[in-house]
């Protein structure tokens, strides 16, 4: 997940959505699309650890 917690995206589903989900079902999520993504998703997380530093945009 990059440096994203599984609370920060429980707390932004449920402010954002109203939607009220598990820890269990942000980590099985996460992994179904790494998994649908395949290489790619592998790729992008290779080249994002080598990073000293990663910034997200988090506006609304």
């Amino acid at each position: 997940m990059l440096g994203v917690s599984n609370d920060k995206i429980r707390f932004l589903l449920k402010t954002d959505y109203g939607l009220h989900v598990s820890k269990a079902t942000v980590i099985n999520t996460c992994n179904k699309l790494a998994d649908f993504l395949g290489e790619d998703y592998e790729q992008l997380r290779r080249e994002l650890l080598k990073e000293k530093r990663l910034h997200a945009d988090e506006t609304g």
